[in-house]
């Protein structure tokens, strides 16, 4: 049976909003030698944003746990009362959720403090443990967690969900924030073959870590190739593969072309060089956005055998 689509959509948006966090907090640092603090930098721009992330992370986590109370109790959205909302989070999948929603909230908190003027290296690792924690949270919700709460499944489940928050995070960032801003001839600078090389080299490194815990996770719900197009549930991993397919292609692109045409452009102060690397992290990023909904309805739905 496949989750509800106001489900479909709220954990969508809960692993947007976590790689978008994870991909502002990694962009920050790439950007930290020679950058000052002043309003329109942007590294002021990624510290804003990552704490729009995580408060975008805590809306999503509430309205998904609002859905599965609902659904729990097989009643309508507006019909769900406190008393069920006590009953729901006495369950292993309610307690789950609070954790998790405890964590952002400390995130939120110093993500806060770090953008008026208090971040550090301490800070931002700080933040990152707390998000890898949040991440731990939510696997417990999945169907890796029906092997044991330290079992193989869930230790690839998690390493594939933090995997990819530093993938989508990085092109998400890159493609809205960080690139736009060095498109204009005035803001290019040194800066920008630094940031390029370090993006690139952590999104490959974040792909093949994809690919190896998605190649562990297929074979774990999937008991024969056929089921990817004789199941519902396997149309829909063909479907979120084929888009990471287009994904890996645009990212290619600008590993080979585009961003060592963009890393020279500093040289003559011309963003017309970065332009072309930023259409398609843009390509690349809407790609993604469909992957994270097709993983959010395969998390909700029974792998094919399930009982």
């Amino acid at each position: 049976m496949q989750p509800p689509i106001v489900q479909s959509f709220a954990t969508m948006m809960v692993n947007a909003s976590l790689a978008w966090t994870v991909g502002a907090l990694a962009s920050r640092t790439w950007l930290e030698q020679g950058s000052d603090a002043r309003p329109g930098n942007v590294r002021a721009k990624l510290a804003s944003s990552m704490g729009i992330g995580i408060v975008l992370c805590i809306v999503a986590s509430l309205c998904s746990f609002w859905q599965a109370a609902a659904t729990m109790a097989d009643v309508g959205l507006l019909e769900t009362d406190l008393t069920l909302w006590l009953a729901f989070a006495a369950t292993q999948y309610g307690m789950a959720g609070l954790t998790g929603l405890g964590l952002l909230v400390l995130a939120a908190v110093i993500s806060i403090a770090g953008s008026k003027g208090f971040a550090g290296r301490r800070h931002d690792l700080f933040v990152a443990g707390l998000l890898g924690l949040y991440a731990a949270s939510r696997v417990t919700l999945g169907h890796a967690f029906e092997y044991g709460p330290f079992s193989a499944a869930v230790v690839v489940e998690w390493a594939h969900l933090m995997f990819m928050a530093v993938w989508v995070g990085t092109v998400m960032t890159a493609a809205w924030i960080v690139l736009p801003y060095f498109s204009n001839a005035e803001a290019i600078s040194r800066l920008l073959p630094g940031y390029l090389a370090s993006a690139s080299t952590w999104a490959t490194f974040a792909l093949a870590g994809i690919v190896m815990t998605g190649a562990f996770n297929t074979y774990r719900v999937l008991a024969h190739p056929a089921e990817l197009v004789t199941t519902d549930y396997g149309w829909v991993l063909t479907t979120k593969l084929a888009f990471v397919a287009v994904a890996i292609a645009s990212g290619a692109y600008n590993r080979f072309i585009g961003f060592p045409k963009a890393s020279g452009s500093w040289q003559g102060a011309d963003g017309r060089n970065v332009r072309p690397a930023l259409l398609v992290m843009r390509i690349e990023s809407i790609a993604l956005l469909v992957v994270l909904y097709a993983a959010a309805v395969l998390t909700g739905s029974a792998p094919p055998g399930a009982s």
